[in-house]
């Protein structure tokens, strides 16, 4: 082998590099187990201790050579690093509110009817279909006023970026930019919270569309990240019509009083029934008795009158002044309270257009941040006093106006607060602002995005611009929300439009079942090339080991997590990774029997595989490329693993394996390459598989209709969650529940949802998809969790029972479907143009992409007769469609191997006129190899399958056809279509 020097030089450098960066994780486990072995007593684990075993001998080197010095958080760093769905944690993908971003822009042309109408529309239809939020408002915008200019609506003594002469062009650049800097602000604001609160190996990544990837290994409280990062922190001073004697309660008389009587006036005058009322008066005269009518009526009528006539219907819709204990009106600085289920009625009688014209036309209202308390569950209402300009006393700004908060205990109730100091600037605006307040004694409040935490009584000017804010916090919520307000106000408005939640106990099932899977499969291809290839096998063994190390200590070097997705990637590798040897032992075989001596059939046989392994590993790469593009989900940690397990396989297969079996050459030792019942399989094959080709023609054909009239009948294969959006839940309830018993009971509790309910896994485990609320804005996931918590109460379900949670707005879903439409015709379309490059024919290519084409609607044909009769489910998800790109890529590395063949007998037989006979001699002459590589990865996957855990079912079993397709479809339609393709046009296999 020429130079053998540097390949044993770059072996070396990569062993000594895998070895060093492996060894950070070997570190950091080591330490942590000695730290849990510090805070156990008794089988008794105590956090407390484990932290501060970790906190006084963290920073105490552990590797301490000549060219590293590191201490455990710095190992722990660099060490590998595992991902959610196999150590516990969350994923979130934020997006900025582009509609909100697009109003501010506006400037004081915020409230233009056209440009919200607008806003509103092209939300909606971003919504369903995705694209560019801003080109689909400038498009809406057009519709909505076609005679105005976008200038006329961005341009304003505000915006310095805009002339009077810009165009149209300039104006729509300026939004996208401005869009993109917001975005790029707020993962700054994000990172600095996060990093704030202490949340350890975050991982914050800019996605497109303005989205924003947030990963947090180990994370379990969902409900604390889900605060700090959604939490726009936009604090604001307030003043306030309060109650007091010297603004005469003003509250009261201004506000309280006048709204009452407005509404009151209304209802008086709105004589006509609602739809409710009439549907009541309906019901009481049909059940009542002929001689009962008019009595019923005169009864519903008197209702109605008292109805008409409230003089309080604020205070019957259960919002009540604060009284002290005399019953007159409280000193304070709330207007009024009502129970939590009082608000939303309440709150559509203050939007009502007879209302706002009685009331002054700087009132905001505004709602406490908390209840009373938890014995207690009630609300305060405020009226917040604006600007002329309709904006907060203090506040309103993009600066920020806090220098420093921290949590603290109040010297006099001793409550957790947040005590804050003021920026200069802040600081004057503050003493100038108490100082109005003391005259009158009035109130300020402390708003909070929108929610008022306190409104205490100014009495005197508060020159040193320091303040605080009160609300039952506990030291945990004090702390964090002192975090964010230091690193400042969100840019604009974020939103979570997905996320996944993984807790630590199937994070555990999954590492365990994961490494089952790699192990277990492993072996299997152990045994199955020593029974083969005798010592030939145990070098390839060697080899595939070599390329596991190899793989491992570069995803570690990389800085990629390794995911439950990623371990089917390695367990896929092995399989994949043999192939490569597979051809090369073949190969060698051939010219044994040709009566080479062994050296030379060793380098003959390396030299004559390397074109096929060269196309086949590239057509795959390819694929697993484009799979990268899917996004950032398990797909793309199958394809990064999948992408580096090529490459290491093809450096272990080419180079260590060749240098292995020379080197007991060289000792003038001896390699058998087959075993007694292997030595003469297959040697003499001849089948025909050309001549009867329209029969599998026919086969194929009459699968695919059946398995798509089942799957039309069906109403098409149900879809993930991450295709048509929702929020998705594997619970553990009780042992023996039917599936469709859930369901029905989520029908019933869950209005207007649509819910799917799977068994999987172990017994009582089931996945739950709903799409409740999942189109209303700004809707809380906890919100969410507790009413399904609350839906399965029948089935004793709690907070507990969640193994693992997602969310997938109908946005993020929209894009995933689209995109991974795309991935798919894009693969297709790039090996049909590698295939015609490398191969220099179209009939090739043509061939090599029909069979591609029958793989994959074989797969879909074959789910779709197998749904409902396999004991997991079977959905189009992202996981289905990486199994799909990868299907692609082992198809077309199967029939790239028997093209090759035909090319070189083409080149050898040039006289030979029936094309067909070559052709047919070639798949005979690669036969074995084919047989080899679809028994050894079909087991591989087979092991994947059994051993991988529910979350790989699916995506296993799609494998599993997808590789008995890829070889079929290799010998009995990809060649046979090349061979009629010639039939017709004599020039394509010239």
């Amino acid at each position: 082998m020429k130079n053998k020097g540097l390949v044993i030089f770059f072996a070396v450098v990569f062993v000594l590099t895998c070895i060093y960066q492996l060894s950070f994780t070997w570190m950091a486990r080591s330490f942590e187990a000695k730290a849990k072995t510090f805070a156990t007593k008794n089988g008794v684990y105590d956090a407390d201790k484990y932290r501060t075993y970790v906190d006084s001998l963290g920073r105490k080197p552990l590797l301490d050579i000549f060219i590293a010095k590191k201490d455990y958080f710095q190992c722990k760093d660099a060490e590998l690093k595992l991902g959610l769905d196999l150590q516990g944690g969350m994923n979130v993908v934020l997006e900025v509110n582009k509609g909100e971003v697009v109003r501010t822009l506006a400037g004081p042309n915020s409230k233009d009817k056209d440009l919200n109408k607008a806003i509103e529309m092209a939300q909606s239809d971003y919504q369903k279909n995705g694209g560019d939020f801003i080109d689909i408002f400038v498009k809406n915008f057009k519709e909505t006023a076609p005679t105005r200019t976008l200038l006329s609506l961005f341009s304003n003594k505000d915006n310095k970026r805009l002339t009077m002469s810009s165009s149209e062009n300039e104006v729509i650049s300026y939004l996208k930019n401005e869009l993109n800097d917001k975005a790029d602000n707020t993962r700054q604001v994000i990172e600095a919270r996060l990093n704030a609160g202490n949340i350890s190996q975050p991982t914050i990544q800019e996605m497109e569309g303005g989205r924003i990837s947030v990963e947090l290994p180990g994370v379990d409280n969902p409900k604390r990240i889900r605060t700090l990062l959604e939490q726009s922190a936009r604090l604001e001073f307030w003043e306030v019509y309060g109650n007091n004697p010297k603004n005469r309660f003003e509250g009261y008389t201004r506000i309280y009083t006048p709204m009452n009587n407005a509404y009151a006036q209304k209802l008086k005058m709105n004589k006509g029934l609602n739809a409710d009322d009439s549907a009541k008066l309906k019901t009481i005269l049909a059940i009542a008795d002929s001689t009962d009518r008019d009595s019923a009526k005169k009864a519903f009528d008197k209702e109605q009158t008292a109805k008409d006539s409230s003089k309080y219907p604020f205070a019957e819709a259960g919002l009540v002044p604060m009284q002290d204990n005399k019953g007159n009106i409280a000193e304070s600085g709330v207007l009024a309270m009502a129970a939590k289920e009082s608000i939303t009625k309440i709150n559509k009688m203050l939007e009502d257009e007879a209302v706002k014209k009685v009331l002054p036309k700087d009132v905001k209202f505004a709602w406490s941040a908390k209840a009373e308390s938890e014995e207690r569950p009630i609300y305060y209402l405020y009226a917040l006093k604006s600007t002329k300009d309709e904006k907060a006393a203090m506040g309103s700004g993009e600066e920020n106006i806090i220098a420093d908060a921290f949590a603290t205990n109040n010297q006099n109730t001793g409550q957790v607060e947040v005590s804050m100091s003021m920026t200069q600037t802040a600081t004057r605006d503050w003493k100038n602002l108490t100082k109005k307040a003391a005259i009158n004694n009035d109130f300020i409040a402390i708003v909070l995005d929108n929610k008022v935490f306190s409104a205490p009584r100014v009495n005197e000017e508060i020159p040193s611009g320091n303040s605080s804010i009160s609300g039952s916090f506990s030291v945990e919520e004090a702390t964090d929300l002192a975090n964010v307000l230091k690193a400042g106000k969100l840019p604009a408005p974020a939103n979570i439009v997905a996320e996944d939640v993984v807790g630590p106990t199937l994070g555990q099932e999954s590492i365990r079942m994961g490494m089952n899977s790699m192990f277990v499969g492993f072996f299997v291809v152990l045994v199955l090339m020593l029974l083969y290839y005798n010592r030939g096998g145990a070098i390839a063994t060697i080899a595939v080991f070599a390329n596991l190390f190899f793989l491992i200590g570069i995803l570690a070097s990389y800085g990629a997590a390794l995911t439950l997705p990623g371990i089917a990637g390695i367990v896929l590798t092995i399989g994949m990774a043999v192939d490569a040897n597979v051809l090369i032992y073949e190969r060698i075989k051939e010219e044994l029997r040709k009566g080479m001596v062994l050296k030379t059939s060793v380098k003959q046989g390396f030299s004559a595989a390397l074109s096929s392994i060269i196309d086949g590993n590239l057509t795959t790469l390819i694929a697993a490329i484009i799979m990268t593009f899917v996004g950032a989900g398990p797909v793309y940690g199958f394809a990064i693993t999948l992408i580096i397990g090529i490459i290491t396989s093809l450096f272990t297969s080419i180079f260590i394996t060749r240098l292995l079996i020379e080197r007991r050459l060289n000792k003038g030792k001896s390699v058998s390459f087959s075993n007694k019942f292997s030595e003469n399989l297959l040697i003499n094959a001849n089948f025909d598989f050309i001549t009867k080709r329209k029969r599998y023609y026919l086969l194929s054909a009459s699968v695919i209709i059946i398995g798509f009239a089942v799957l039309i009948s069906k109403g098409g294969l149900s879809t993930g969650i991450d295709f048509k959006g929702g929020y998705g839940y594997q619970m553990q309830l009780e042992k023996g529940v039917a599936a469709e018993a859930i369901k029905a009971t989520l029908d019933k509790n869950l209005s207007g949802s649509s819910n799917e309910v799977k068994t999987i896994g172990t017994e009582g485990r089931y996945k739950i998809v709903t799409t409740y609320r999942i189109n209303e804005a700004n809707m809380s996931a906890d919100s969410i969790e507790d009413d399904v918590i609350k839906a399965l109460a029948p089935y004793k379900a709690t907070k507990a029972s969640i193994l693992s949670s997602s969310e997938v707005g109908p946005t993020i879903a929209q894009n995933i479907r689209t995109k991974s439409m795309w991935v798919v015709i894009v693969s297709i379309i790039a090996i049909f143009i590698y295939i015609f490059i490398r191969f220099k024919n179209f009939g090739f290519s043509v061939g090599a992409i029909i069979a591609l084409i029958h793989d994959v609607l074989m797969v879909f044909a074959i789910f779709a007769l197998l749904d409902g009769i396999v004991p997991f489910a079977l959905e189009i998800d992202q996981n289905f469609i990486g199994a799909i790109l990868t299907i692609i890529g082992y198809s077309i590395n199967d029939t790239v191997v028997i093209f090759d063949r035909i090319r070189e007998n083409f080149t050898e037989y040039r006289s030979e006129t029936d094309k067909g006979k070559l052709i047919n001699i070639a798949i005979n002459q690669t036969l074995s190899r084919t047989i080899m590589t679809s028994v050894t990865v079909f087991v591989v996957v087979l092991v994947l399958l059994l051993f991988g855990g529910a979350a790989l079912k699916g995506f296993s079993l799609a494998l599993l056809i997808g590789v008995v397709m890829g070889s079929y479809s290799t010998i009995f339609i990809a060649s046979p279509i090349v061979l009629d393709l010639f039939k017709k046009d004599k020039s394509i296999l010239k």
